[in-house]
């Protein structure tokens, strides 16, 4: 070989390839798509196993993101289940993005009804942000405190209560802060107004029962509501009745009832 023919073919080895390459660029796009894909439309029946033991959806539709529980039901120790009712939710993807997750509640069970904000955030603190609820009696009659349940016996179904919470914080063991105002109907319109101090009141506007007293909460969720009862001088025989399983009225002619529990065991 020639000196001319070896350095034709030593730079014959040192150029580079020029042959056209196939791009792997579609077959990124392709894998990409299928992902997202995935991830925006996954079906709502994927977060069945993140809820708590306790609690079972047989019957999901929609995603995600946007889908709900038509049957919603909770399951005892003992085996039986009682009916949740209807939950529907909106999950916001920009919010996971923030690290700060937002979910928009609706539920309904029967003659209740509620919707909320709720909002996570990184050190496992949860918000709740306008909550409204609404109820009949008759739908609560699972969650009413016995003595309760003997005053509106006889109200029509169209009597109930509106509960409205601008905000509530706190976290897995406590509440941090809770403000908010139920209005209920018995014998009459009353107020129970919730402070973020830790106190609150009730009041009544009207009608022939007369209720009154404070409230008390703890950051650990206990409450205690030491209640005064009176009638006004038109009042039904039945009611008056109804009181006197109350016990003796105190000096100033009321009944005195003590409600004291604690709001976790009222979710569970």
């Amino acid at each position: 070989m020639t000196d001319a023919s070896a350095a034709k073919f030593v730079a014959a080895s040192a150029s580079p390839d020029r042959r056209p390459r196939r791009s792997r660029a579609p077959v990124t796009l392709f894998i990409l798509a299928g992902f997202f894909g995935v991830i925006i439309w996954a079906p709502a029946a994927w977060l069945r196993p993140a809820l708590p033991a306790e609690f079972v959806c047989s019957d999901t539709a929609g995603t995600i993101w946007r889908g709900e529980c038509r049957n919603l039901q909770r399951l005892n120790s003992f085996g039986s289940r009682s009916e949740l009712g209807h939950l529907q939710w909106h999950i916001s993807a920009w919010s996971l993005v923030a690290l700060s997750p937002k979910v928009e509640l609706l539920w309904q069970l029967g003659g209740a009804n509620a919707r909320a904000e709720v909002r996570w955030n990184r050190n496992s603190k949860w918000q709740i942000h306008d909550l409204y609820f609404a109820s009949n009696y008759r739908s609560l009659s699972p969650l009413a405190d016995p003595d309760l349940r003997r005053l509106w016996q006889g109200l029509p179904d169209t009597e109930g209560l509106s509960l409205t919470i601008p905000m509530a914080s706190g976290d897995a063991k406590e509440i941090r802060d809770l403000q908010g105002e139920l209005r209920f109907f018995a014998y009459g319109e009353h107020v129970l107004t919730i402070g973020p101090d830790g106190g609150g009141e009730v009041r009544s506007k009207d009608g022939a029962l007369r209720l009154s007293g404070p409230l008390e909460w703890q950051r650990d969720g206990r409450y205690r509501l030491q209640l005064k009862i009176g009638l006004s001088g038109n009042t039904d025989a039945d009611l008056r009745t109804a009181l006197t399983s109350f016990g003796a009225v105190n000096p100033r002619g009321e009944y005195d009832l003590t409600i004291e529990g604690s709001i976790w065991t009222l979710l569970r």
